[in-house]
């Protein structure tokens, strides 16, 4: 799928051109698919508390017309149009935000970054941990989304919520 790799005209595979995320042009704290499970919530208490860091969202199929709406009420947020062409975005990236609440098994986006250079802070649950290899950057949410009800929930973890609706399935 050429997630990680380039093809060069002679045909043969190349790793991504790494980018330089500290030069001007990559200007953003950048989430990509602004939604509840992403971490939507994180992005704009993110963006209200810091007002001179500029954040963007690439909006996808996961981005509702609810989203839309909080994303363009919060002046320091650019929304950018979603490109096959990933570079496109990351071009624009200083630092990928990667929050998701949910159980994210494979998040290529995390990965794509990475391998280009561009740090990621991200949340420490699901896949997220093996995709961002910083520990540093790995943050612990006290949100989760239990996307099989929609709902997002506040002062409880992944694990506890976890633990919580397994302890109520009967045996």
């Amino acid at each position: 799928y050429q997630y990680f790799h380039r093809v060069l005209p002679d045909g043969k595979l190349s790793l991504p051109e790494p980018m330089r995320p500290w030069e001007p042009s990559h200007r953003f704290v950048t989430l990509v698919s602004p939604c509840a499970e992403k971490g939507l919530a994180i992005l704009l208490a993110l963006a209200r508390m810091l007002p001179d860091v500029q954040f963007a969202a690439v909006p996808t199929q996961w981005t509702d017309q609810a989203s839309h709406l909080k994303l363009q009420a919060v002046a320091n947020i650019t929304v950018l149009e979603a490109n096959p062409d990933v570079d496109v975005i990351f071009r624009q990236t200083r630092v990928l935000l990667a929050p998701s609440l949910w159980q994210e098994c494979c998040p290529l986006i995390v990965m794509e970054a990475v391998i280009r250079g561009i740090p990621c802070i991200s949340s420490d649950w699901g896949g997220l941990p093996e995709a961002n290899p910083n520990p540093r950057t790995l943050v612990r949410a006290h949100l989760s989304y239990d996307h099989a009800r929609g709902v997002l929930h506040h002062g409880v973890s992944n694990d506890e919520l976890e633990a919580r609706l397994g302890a109520s399935l009967p045996p």
